[in-house]
């Protein structure tokens, strides 16, 4: 609405003028009123008016932190708040010694800060330095010397408009820098790497490196089928605050897209890793993302030092990973993960979420010997396996050493894991989630798997979700269906609870429990029609197994098996309000509701419900001391 005046001194000599005055301000100020009516009504009609990414607050839209805040409340640990893991207090604290409640509230602050350096400098635009838009000739020099203008700590902005550019050799990053890309394309001449922060002239320790990088947009092209070295397009190391965001990266030949090496505080937005080359078909363990240690060499050969440095505080968030559709290329073998490790030290604070991966043919995402993991919100199809989060490998030897590179031949312990609400759809050889521990060396502490949905799990006998040597350990609200085998399966598991999920037409058993497990509780989970049994517990010590509803179990043959086991020196097994029913419809029956071996001892046992047909009872106990009433037992 425009300005408008009205007469504020009136001339009084003549009526004739005074009711002059007086009409102008009454058409003024209704001119004014009917304009603001318009605009009103305008407003309110408006759809874009109205949405959450119309609407700016604290420098970033509404949407985008309505998006943000749900994205963290459906990652909620149950029972932790993280004041009582240091790690995570220290994820928390922002570089200027701020406490931020999240971990993802410090990353936006940090990233905000760094913004903020580049908000008031000029860019520097390549074309007017040399650079070929055309990808004619060479652009790496052109591109490189407005890079160069950030040595000695300055800052700056260095703009790559729309175009095609050939990089025959690789751009040195010196941190300080935000490079924007959108819209070009660049070109992989060189072979080994498109971009790094050091080269190789001097080392740098600790996260003491070449920081404070920004990368928006751009198609880096590594061009795998035409380059005849192995490469990397990105590789990071010993930097903090890394920003790339809006990138598509193709075609990369035998190691990484993005690899992150002793960093900290690094995010990939927005972004997609399309294609991989694997010339020999040795390469079945390259992710997309790589985040690892500053080993050796062989391990990060950009530069050093080699001081053991880990990778703490990343997210990849909002990622597409999967085929370019280039003859001679394929998906990805890795989504994001880790295939290194040394003793004594940990990746911390890693979150994967919102991201998609379409026909990975290896691990979507691998999380190798990490300390507070989240992996949330993700899509997985037809992928050769799907999520896992692993303890060291103790039968690797190149794993298994110390800083001083003895061989120490064990695995070690790791914490904090959560892995929720992902739709796995399909996994072609492998689990759907698979979270390892390895034994007393390196069982796994603090184990959250909730609100997943698996549908189809291939390969031999592979569980929609397995837990090796958990300590700790919820499963909860997860949907299962169609798997060549259990559903949730645990080995040598202590302290896990799993309940509330529907469990549906599994190749083998809907819950089953092996090794030494020990202390669970299992508990309202609707299993339907499982292969082999509804619940198997073998050789587990303490368990209360309540309210849960088997039907349809041992389809797979008749006669064969129940709708709930324990067997095998089970002991002290309470087993209290199960439903378990036989269908009609089914030609191949259970033998039996409950059955239980002459093996176990000490089951409390009573208000469970076995009616139908079976090949031999409702309820079988062979037990020789079990209690059948609802009194208190001591």
């Amino acid at each position: 609405m425009g300005r408008f005046n009205l007469l504020k001194v009136f001339k009084i000599g003549k009526n004739a003028e005074f009711e002059d005055n007086l009409s102008q301000n009454a058409r003024s100020t209704e001119n004014a009123l009917n304009q603001l009516d318009i605009e009103i009504k305008e407003h309110k009609a408006s759809d874009k008016a109205h949405e959450a990414a119309s609407i700016i607050h604290r420098g970033k839209s509404v949407a985008h932190w309505l998006n943000s805040y749900w994205s963290r409340l459906v990652n909620l640990i149950v029972n932790h708040d993280g004041n009582d893991i240091k790690e995570v207090v220290d994820g928390r604290v922002s570089l200027d010694a701020t406490i931020h409640p999240t971990l993802n509230d410090r990353l936006e602050y940090d990233f905000d800060q760094v913004y903020k350096r580049f908000d008031f400098l000029p860019d520097i635009n390549v074309i007017l330095l040399g650079a070929d838009p055309t990808g004619k000739k060479d652009s790496a020099p052109s591109i490189q010397a407005a890079l160069d203008r950030a040595k000695g700590g300055k800052s700056v902005r260095v703009y790559i408009p729309p175009g095609t550019y050939k990089l025959g050799a690789p751009l040195i990053n010196w941190g300080n820098t935000l490079v924007s890309a959108r819209g070009a394309t660049l070109l992989n001449y060189y072979g080994r790497y498109m971009m790094t922060n050091g080269d190789g002239s001097t080392e740098y320790y600790a996260y003491n490196g070449n920081g404070n990088i920004v990368i928006e947009g751009g198609l880096w092209d590594c061009r795998g089928t035409k380059i005849s070295m192995r490469s990397n397009c990105f590789s990071f190391g010993h930097a903090s605050n890394i920003l790339i965001k809006e990138a598509t990266f193709k075609d990369v030949q035998s190691y990484h897209a993005v690899e992150f090496n002793a960093c900290r505080h690094f995010k990939i937005v927005d972004s997609k890793f399309i294609g991989f080359v694997d010339p020999d078909g040795t390469r079945y363990f390259s992710e997309a993302v790589q985040i690892d240690l500053a080993q050796r060499k062989e391990v990060f050969g950009a530069f050093g030092a080699y001081d053991f440095t880990v990778c703490k505080d990343g997210l990849i968030d909002n990622c597409y990973f999967g085929a370019s559709g280039t003859a001679g290329t394929q998906a990805w073998t890795r989504g994001v993960g880790s295939h290194s490790s040394t003793i004594d030290y940990w990746h911390e604070n890693i979150t994967v979420r919102n991201c998609t991966f379409d026909d990975i043919d290896g691990w979507a995402v691998r999380g190798y010997n990490w300390l507070n993991t989240t992996i949330t919100e993700n899509t997985l199809r037809n992928c050769r396996f799907g999520i896992t989060v692993s303890a060291i490998d103790p039968t690797n030897p190149a794993h298994t050493k110390n800083d001083k590179f003895e061989q120490l031949s064990k695995s070690q312990k790791f914490y904090h894991v959560v892995i929720s609400n992902n739709t796995i759809l399909k996994t072609r050889a492998n689990e759907g989630i698979y979270v390892r521990g390895i034994g007393e060396d390196g069982f796994v502490r603090n184990v959250n798997i909730v609100g997943n949905i698996i549908d189809g799990v291939d390969g031999p006998n592979q569980a929609a979700i397995r837990l090796d040597s958990v300590r700790n350990g919820v499963v909860v609200a997860n949907q299962l269906s169609n798997t060549s085998g259990d559903g949730v399966r645990m080995n040598d598991c202590v302290g896990v609870n799993v309940g509330d999920n529907q469990i549906s037409f599994i190749g083998r058993d809907g819950i089953a429990a092996f090794g030494e497990s020990t202390l669970l509780v299992i508990n309202g989970n609707n299993i339907r029609r499982p292969g082999r049994y509804g619940i198997e517990q073998s050789g587990v010590l303490i368990a209360s197994i309540t309210g849960n509803l088997v039907t349809g179990a041992g389809y797979n043959k008749h006669g064969e098996y129940e709708a709930i086991r324990i067997a095998n020196g089970a002991r002290d097994i309470l087993l209290a309000g199960n439903t378990c029913r036989s269908l009609s419809s089914l030609t191949n029956l259970a033998r039996a509701g409950i059955y239980i071996t002459n093996s176990v001892k000490r089951v409390v046992r009573y208000g469970n419900v076995c009616r139908g047909d079976w090949t031999i009872g409702g309820i079988v106990d062979n037990a020789p001391d079990t209690i059948t009433d609802a009194k208190d037992v001591a």
